[in-house]
């Protein structure tokens, strides 16, 4: 009688999460081979026998790891009852057997684009990125391929919705994220089915908050006669995204080296182009003493930091629109197309790089349209 036996170990190696790789070992009369998994634990949470335990989500780890043994148990019963004998290449190619292949765990692949093609990202979309993983992992632990089904999408989706309560925009930029690798894992061969052929990207149209012009005076009148230091700094930079419409991200990395003759000439982080803002008294009013070249002008903080600070100025301003680095940015725009800024110049001094990232802003002017329709009743 043959000698058979398995096992389920840890590799020696750690990855940079802390987790090692699972390896199910069989061993024919004395020559082992090792399989991988493809799925990562913490040591804490593992058993050769009972393998993934002691947490929450244990079992869907499991799920994974059954089939394994599953397999050997059949091959062996199969090779019995045919009297044959089991050979360790055997073993070798029923694991390695296309149409047997081990799964492919999603969160690896991330993990490797993100070591790769991550390099050419910014600094916030690779966060962002990670963030989209972490969230991912809450729901399902282990996550191979070919587990992302129709079905799969289906439920992660109900969870955003009545779990987690995101809206139907914010479920649609977590969905498309697990797209974004699904398509590069059909481009490196990884898989080759498109699983959103059956899955349909949902979405709907969202209203641009801005400042009207009312309520922008009363956050000018507010910097001018406060004294407290944490209002003051808070609205000095955005009171100048108000003005130049710069993104936070440009905000946060604006040099005084940036202002030339008058002008703010800087590359934008967000698309990569240089865009030329004149400034105007508004702009000067919010400037703060100039200082070495290569000073930042603004201390501005991170935006969950400083929307909380806008929170706080909301309230103490008594104003009905929700503050953010975006509603200033938005603010630039309705009210220049309100006081009659041509098009073209709004798109360049915004930094667009179509002609439709501008035209969104004359959906939302209805004021100004209200104005022109005036000219009737003087005829």
């Amino acid at each position: 009688m043959q000698n058979i036996t398995h096992k389920f170990i840890l590799k020696h190696q750690i990855n940079g999460d802390g987790t090692r790789s699972i390896i199910f070992r069989v061993t024919v009369d004395r020559k082992s081979i090792y399989i991988f998994t493809g799925v990562r634990i913490h040591e804490k949470n593992f058993d050769s026998k009972k393998l993934a335990k002691g947490f929450k989500s244990a079992e869907d780890f499991n799920i994974i790891l059954y089939p394994y043994r599953e397999k050997l148990f059949s091959f062996i019963s199969e090779s019995a009852h045919n009297k044959t004998k089991i050979l360790p290449e055997d073993v070798k190619k029923l694991y390695d057997d296309k149409t047997n292949a081990e799964p492919i765990d999603f969160y690896s692949y991330c993990d490797k684009i993100l070591n790769t093609e991550g390099k050419t990202l910014r600094s916030s979309t690779m966060k962002l990125h990670k963030q989209r993983i972490k969230q991912l992992k809450e729901y399902t632990p282990v996550l191979t391929f070919d587990r992302i089904d129709r079905s799969w999408l289906v439920n992660y989706e109900n969870h955003l919705k009545f779990v987690v309560k995101n809206d139907t925009n914010t479920i649609h930029a977590k969905m498309r994220f697990i797209r974004t690798y699904i398509n590069k894992a059909i481009r490196d061969g990884i898989i080759k089915d498109y699983v959103f052929k059956q899955y349909r990207l949902k979405t709907k149209p969202t209203k641009k908050r801005f400042l009207p012009l009312d309520e922008l005076k009363e956050l000018e009148d507010l910097y001018l006669k406060t004294t407290s230091f944490h209002v003051k700094k808070t609205l000095q930079y955005f009171l100048f995204g108000c003005y130049t419409a710069l993104r936070y991200g440009d905000l946060k990395k604006i040099c005084w080296d940036d202002i030339k003759n008058d002008t703010i000439c800087m590359t934008t982080e967000k698309t990569g182009i240089i865009t030329n803002i004149p400034l105007n008294n508004r702009i000067r009013s919010v400037l703060p003493e100039r200082k070495n070249d290569k000073v930042l002008i603004f201390d501005v903080p991170t935006n969950q930091v400083g929307n909380r600070s806008l929170k706080d100025i909301q309230e103490i301003a008594k104003v009905k629109t929700k503050l953010s680095f975006h509603v200033a940015r938005h603010t630039f725009a309705t009210i220049a197309l309100n006081k009659g800024m041509s098009m073209s110049a709004l798109s360049r001094l915004m930094g667009h790089t179509t002609s439709g990232s501008t035209e969104v802003y004359t959906k939302i002017t209805d004021t100004k349209l209200i104005e022109e329709m005036k000219i009737w009743d003087n005829i």
